[in-house]
This record gives structure tokens, C-alpha cells and sequence, in this order.
């Protein structure tokens, strides 16, 4: 067991007694309250013998108040914050050791799929340009735009395309949630992706 899992498994079970204790307070104050009352009636009715026993009883609850607000007192700090932070770098350091490793081994799959990513782009461009010049072989224009903003050659000559979900016409540039990652993270070709991706066009 680590320092830092001793020191949690410690603060744990002194907060659970720190609730049971706040529980029982929280009970013996109502009791007190309770046989206090209980005895001012007994007396008021010359009931001596009552009245003695609530007496007691609610002394009794009172002590044992008392004592558990003493133990409250006691369970309150365990560790002081030099030793807090003591354990918390020992945790920390090995803890950044494991974290930059993950993050460099992240950042290189993460250029790697960008770098896929581009790939995908650059082939679909190639398949578009082939396109167009197949269009104007029959004397269609290539770079018509429908009315839905997008290649007019999609329905003439179909062709497997980089998922583009939002429409067009609803926003002036790309906005898929890979391009807008690439474009922040790596400062990717807005242009590219626009006429690629969105309008379906070689540039």
C-alpha cells in the first residue's frame, strides 16, 4: 500500500466515524431537548419520581454529548499539510511520468491520423479532378454547384465521398467535427477541405 492510498484509506474511515458522530449529536441533542421538556412536565404535575427519571435520563444525554462532541474534535485533522503535500508529490511525480508518456504516445497517433486523414483528402481530390474531366468529356460543366451547394456531377457520376453531414447551404464554410479538430489542432488547408469536402470539387 502506498503512503498517499494509507493516508486516503485513513482520511476515509475517520470521515465515517466523523458522520457517525455528527449522526449520534445530532440525535442526543433532540433527546436532550425532549427529556428536558418531558421533566418540566413531570414536575409541574408534582410527579417526583418522573421527574427524576427524565432528570437522569436527560443528563444522562448530556454527558454523552458531551463526549461525542470531544471526539469530533479529535477526528477532525489527521495529516498536517507539509505531510498532505509530502504524499501528494510522491503520487504526482509518478503519476507525470506515466501522463507524458500516454500524452507523447497520444500525440503521435493523433498526427498519424491526421496525416491518414489528408490522405483520404488528397485521393478523393484526385478522384474529383478525374471526374470533372470525364463531365466535360459529354459537355457538362465540372465546377457547377447545385441547389443544394454541393458538385452538380454527385448525381451524374456518384462517387464514395468524406461525410460532410451538415448541409451546405446552412454555413458559409466546412464545419464537420474532423476538419474543424484538424483545422485547430494542425492548421489544415481550409480551402482543401472546403471545395473537397464541402462543394465536392478538385481545386
Amino acid at each position: 500500500m502506498t503512503k498517499l492510498e494509507k493516508m486516503l484509506n485513513e482520511y476515509d474511515k475517520a470521515q465515517a466515524s466523523v458522520d457517525g458522530l455528527k449522526g449520534e449529536i445530532s440525535r442526543l441533542e433532540m433527546d436532550q431537548v425532549r427529556l428536558d421538556m418531558e421533566a418540566d412536565t413531570a414536575a409541574k404535575e408534582g410527579d417526583l419520581t418522573l421527574y427524576q427519571a427524565k432528570r437522569d435520563e436527560a443528563k444522562l444525554a448530556a454527558d454523552k454529548l458531551f463526549v461525542c462532541r470531544k471526539q469530533l474534535e479529535g477526528a477532525s485533522c489527521l495529516r498536517s499539510e507539509q505531510e498532505a503535500k509530502e504524499v501528494w508529490r510522491e503520487y504526482a511525480d509518478q503519476y507525470n511520468k506515466t501522463f507524458a508518456k500516454n500524452w507523447a504516445a497520444y500525440m503521435k497517433a493523433r498526427e498519424a491520423l491526421y496525416n491518414d486523414f489528408l490522405a483520404l483528402v488528397h485521393g478523393q481530390e484526385a478522384a474529383l479532378a478525374i471526374r470533372e474531366k470525364c463531365a466535360s468529356c459529354c459537355g457538362m460543366a465540372p465546377g457547377e454547384i447545385s441547389g443544394s451547394g454541393a458538385s452538380v456531377l454527385d448525381s451524374a457520376f456518384p462517387l464514395e465521398l468524406i461525410p460532410d453531414k451538415a448541409p451546405v447551404f446552412m454555413r458559409p464554410q466546412i464545419q464537420t467535427p474532423d476538419t474543424t479538430f484538424y483545422l485547430w489542432a494542425f492548421g489544415a488547408d481550409l480551402d482543401l477541405f472546403n471545395k473537397v469536402i464541402r462543394l465536392h470539387l478538385s481545386r
